[in-house]
């Protein structure tokens, strides 16, 4: 009998490269045993609760969405993840587009939930800010970021 293991994304995120280095090290460690050991893992849901603005329909979709917890250069949390689907995402998150948007490289926005979505080639960042004036700051700076790389 398996013991259900629980991990935060970042832990799930090693164990995911662990296994899969024994896949290849290991000639009796199979693909199917793999996944057999990653289906016993249950991921953590992230706390969000210093993000009092986030609904709680939005904080299922972001855990679903998004597999690794960071920060952004300026230290505020971020998740990241990875989209073939971004306008889904974008239009499913409440989120508004910003300017200068093209097929490579987006951000987007939802200044209810204090947050900015962002995409490049598929991986897509989700930064969350705790309020009003941390938020308006972290757009400021995105803003200016992408209208100096592509206007």
């Amino acid at each position: 009998m398996t013991m259900t293991m629980t991990m935060t994304r970042n832990e799930y995120e090693e164990y995911m490269k662990e296994l899969a280095n024994k896949v290849y090290s290991d000639s009796n460690y199979s693909i199917k045993q793999y996944k057999a050991d990653l289906d016993e893992v249950e991921i953590l849901p992230l706390d969000l609760s210093a993000y009092p603005a986030i609904k709680e329909k939005t904080a299922k979709l972001i855990n679903a969405l998004f597999t690794e917890e960071d920060t952004d250069r300026n230290g505020n949390y971020m998740l990241r993840g990875f989209t073939r689907q971004e306008s889904a995402e974008v239009n499913a998150l409440g989120c508004n587009f910003g300017d200068y948007a093209n097929c490579y490289s987006f951000f987007a926005y939802n200044s209810i939930e204090y947050f900015i979505y962002t995409y490049c080639e598929g991986d897509t960042t989700l930064t969350i800010y705790p309020d009003a004036e941390s938020y308006i700051k972290g757009y400021e700076e995105t803003y200016a970021w992408y209208k100096e790389a592509y206007a």
